[in-house]
């Protein structure tokens, strides 16, 4: 007795099963079909007038549904004239979905820092066989659920077959984290999902930022009492009255003792350019001193509200 699987080229797949079976003489042989899924096949029989080999077949259709299968197996039990049970003819299948969206690129690249309203503009390529074409979306997603004051793209209807397009999102809320984008295949009516899958970003949006272009001298210096430290710097921001905005050098995670530091005018709605200077005055009991960190601040017109801050890393030693 011996097994044959033939695999067909079509989807879903086919798979026949064929084997034989030996008599010595003139008898009858009912026989039945087992499968790993539990079912068995209505009962049959085959006749010898006289000792010889007859083939018996069947056939199992499995893939309809895209899913894969794998340790399946069919076999073949005779009933009688005595149980026999042939080997089990094991296979299996692993089916790759028709549909399929493929990033090709993003910009800006991840990891980014943006501000609020800025896009991340994005490429993909797709294949689809739905006749009647297919709705493409990327979306922002943070801890596994849409980023909250998300804008995003709609889509075009695409054609059947293979083809590029594009989109977009941005966020309209500060200080939101984008850690996912979920890109999502739909049919034409937006009623049946045929395809998903998400890729790993770290976008940070913010409504309000301040960036540091350039220190005058550069870190790593040694300066005398009074000596200035100058910086350039750009903002971003959305206050409708206009921000303050403030450099102050830190030593251990304070303001640094006998320091002194530039004022701040308004800086008006928008993106712009500013600058500022700190020096440091030396008391006896703390020569040499050494600044470490210079923290930058934006706050409202009025002084309020802090709507931003960070940290810059740096090593002054101030000196008699």
């Amino acid at each position: 007795m011996w097994e044959k699987i033939i695999l067909q080229d079509l989807v879903p797949k086919k798979f026949d099963f064929e084997t034989e079976i030996d008599a010595d003489g003139p008898t009858t042989i009912t026989y039945t079909w087992l499968r790993s899924d539990g079912a068995t096949a209505p009962e049959n029989s085959i006749t010898f007038e006289e000792a010889g080999t007859k083939k018996v077949t069947t056939s199992w259709t499995l893939g309809g549904s895209g899913e894969s299968y794998e340790g399946y197996w069919q076999q073949l039990k005779i009933i009688s004239p005595e149980e026999i049970f042939s080997n089990k003819a094991e296979f299996n299948l692993y089916c790759e979905s028709e549909e399929n969206v493929e990033l090709v690129s993003l910009s800006p690249d991840s990891p980014s820092t943006l501000f609020v309203g800025e896009r991340v503009e994005f490429t993909f390529n797709y294949i689809t066989s739905e006749a009647a074409g297919v709705r493409i979306f990327g979306r922002p997603m943070t801890d596994g659920s849409p980023t909250p004051g998300y804008a995003a793209h709609g889509s075009p209807l695409h054609a059947t077959g293979e083809g590029s397009s594009n989109g977009y999102f941005t966020i309209q809320e500060n200080s939101q984290h984008v850690d996912q984008i979920r890109f999502q295949m739909w049919d034409a009516d937006q009623s049946n999902l045929l395809y998903e899958f998400f890729v790993d970003v770290d976008y940070q949006y913010l409504a309000h930022r301040v960036v540091l272009d350039n220190l005058e001298p550069g870190t790593n210096s040694t300066l005398v009492e009074g000596e200035r430290v100058n910086f350039d710097f750009h903002y971003k921001t959305n206050e409708p009255g206009g921000v303050r905005i403030f450099g102050r050098p830190f030593t251990n995670g304070s303001p640094t003792p006998g320091y002194k530091a530039h004022l701040s005018g308004i800086h008006p709605v928008g993106e712009g350019n500013g600058s500022g200077y700190f020096t440091v005055s030396i008391a006896e009991t703390i020569t040499p001193h050494v600044v470490d960190q210079i923290r930058f601040q934006m706050w409202d017109a009025n002084q309020n509200n802090l709507l931003y801050e960070y940290f810059v890393n740096v090593d002054y030693v101030f000196t008699e």
